[in-house]
């Protein structure tokens, strides 16, 4: 057999190829390009201060800065078990298996395969029956059997399919993003929850403390009035100190018990009692004195809200191409292929193969403005989002000057109430000394004591704030999630999964992971 080809048969290749490489290269609507974000600052307001001139430190893990053994367990645990960043990671899978669905549109839309058998009567009075009696003769009723595939491809001239299929992509991406966002508050939350409940432990000890001093205060003044040397108004004032002072200790329980709570949900735990063990009972988080900050672009890299936004953006970017290629005719190639015979035995054979093809095109014309409204609402829904995203930005960058601030202004707070509670106490210890010499009266030594509750606790909230402030600081600049892995480079913004760490309950075979056993918070 000659391997000769004709050149009429070689340009029609030609053609042919040229065609799919211009249905593939044409995309309409406008391709995304990031917003300008160059309002940003270089630097941030409190940059120069002594606070944040300190040791660098890696904001994957930046809870390890307060050494606390127990808090680095509390982190291991809820990323591993918190059922809220399950549902993160399975969002991924769903916008993974919506963006094949998408991708499927790239080929025939529709294939279908049908087959049937009818047992056909024909009447004998309709105007089109007709039989010559000796040359032609009708039956009145006869089998049909048929067995068809048909299927039909519109073409993605103008890149619609092309368009859906990128906005699936950025919808992965912002699922992604939005996985990292809830590792982000999940560990923000877990140490803010553990600062709490050891802020509160620390309260507690400090009340307990003033109780047993204003216990032996109560116990001096009685004896003082047995013996003649005091007043009974003495006596009134020393026990409505201790009753106020002991009111304290249960209202505290409470925000203890809350916390725990808290920290077990967080956990995936069933709620209980669980954290308050003596060898940690009250030691509030030291933070360092000083940290290393980068600077304000920082955020556009390590803010996974920011990615959702800029993702989201991409996304709607792709509808306004999917809403203007309803603008053209849409072109299609359209076949059906099968057989179809009055016996069975005879269906397969080839005379009985029936079959059509050939291309197709429809057109809206008469569509009474509602593509080219559909075009101008998804351009506005662009231009939100587009603000939207802006707006991300500016919140991001007052979070981070925000929680700055407050940890500066916390530092210093906290060495005046250190001054202050170092001088009630002597002031206390004193007057106790010249009440039971008779030096002074009781009404001095009841306003010290009430002094010195107060000024603890204020000194104790305090210490809770530093560490809260810090943990707010590393949410807002973003810290928590791994920024190395976000997107494989290259234009596509193909969606990277090497450097993500996602829990194993993420595959669909198990897709019901059990909740977190007493166990694990024994480790």
């Amino acid at each position: 057999m000659s391997n000769y080809e004709s050149p009429s048969k070689h340009r029609g290749r030609n053609l042919f190829l040229g065609l799919l490489l211009a249905i593939s290269g044409c995309k309409v609507g406008p391709d995304f390009c990031k917003p300008s974000v160059d309002y940003l600052q270089e630097g941030w307001t409190d940059q120069a201060n002594s606070r944040f001139h300190g040791q660098p430190v890696d904001e994957k893990v930046w809870w390890r800065v307060f050494n606390d053994p127990a808090l680095d367990q509390l982190m291991e645990t809820a990323l591993a078990n918190n059922l809220d960043l399950k549902q993160a990671g399975q969002r991924i899978l769903e916008a993974r298996a919506l963006r094949q669905v998408a991708a499927g549109n790239l080929f025939p839309q529709q294939q279908t395969a049908n087959a049937g058998f009818n047992r056909v009567r024909i009447s004998e009075n309709d105007a089109n029956f007709v039989v010559v009696p000796g040359f032609f003769q009708t039956a009145t009723s006869f089998n049909s059997f048929t067995s068809n595939f048909s299927a039909a491809w519109e073409l993605d001239f103008w890149g619609k399919y092309r368009r859906i299929v990128e906005a699936a992509d950025a919808n992965i991406d912002a699922s992604m993003a939005a996985f990292d966002q809830a590792k982000v508050l999940l560990v923000g939350e877990v140490a803010r929850t553990y600062i709490d409940l050891r802020t509160v432990e620390q309260r507690i000890l400090l009340a307990q403390k003033n109780i047993e001093i204003q216990r032996a205060t109560l116990r001096l003044t009685e004896e003082k009035i047995r013996v003649g040397t005091a007043v009974k108004l003495d006596y009134h004032q020393a026990k409505a100190n201790l009753s106020q002072t002991e009111s304290v200790v249960p209202t505290l329980e409470i925000l203890r018990r809350q916390a725990n709570h808290q920290l077990c949900v967080l956990l995936g735990h069933i709620p209980e009692d669980a954290f308050s063990t003596t060898e940690n009972f009250g030691n509030v988080p030291q933070p360092p004195p000083s940290i290393a900050m980068g600077i304000p672009n920082d955020l556009l890299r390590r803010r996974p809200d920011i990615q959702i936004a800029e993702r989201q953006l991409a996304s709607q970017s792709a509808r306004i191409g999917i809403a203007k290629a309803d603008f053209y005719p849409q072109l299609s190639l359209v076949g059906t292929v099968g057989v179809s015979a009055q016996n069975m035995n005879e269906l397969f054979q080839p005379s009985s193969l029936v079959g059509a093809t050939g291309p197709a095109a429809s057109w809206n014309l008469l569509n009474y403005g509602r593509i080219k409204n559909r075009v101008v609402a998804e351009k506005e829904a662009f231009e939100r989002l587009r603000l939207a995203y802006h707006s991300t930005i500016l919140n991001a960058y007052k979070e981070a000057q925000d929680a700055q601030a407050a940890f500066i202004n916390y530092w210093e707070r906290m060495h005046n109430l250190q001054e202050a509670a170092q001088n009630s106490a002597a002031a206390v210890n004193i007057s106790q000394i010249a009440f039971a010499e008779g030096a002074t009266d009781f009404n001095r030594v009841y306003l010290l004591q009430s002094e010195l509750v107060q000024v603890q606790d204020s000194l104790a909230e305090n210490q809770g704030q530093v560490a809260q402030s810090l943990v707010n600081l590393f949410v807002a600049l973003g810290g928590g999630w791994d920024v190395s892995g976000a997107y494989c480079p290259g234009v596509t913004q193909e969606p990277c999964m090497v450097n993500h760490q996602y829990p194993v309950q993420f595959e669909a075979s198990n897709p019901n992971p059990p909740i977190m056993h007493n166990r694990y918070l024994q480790r």
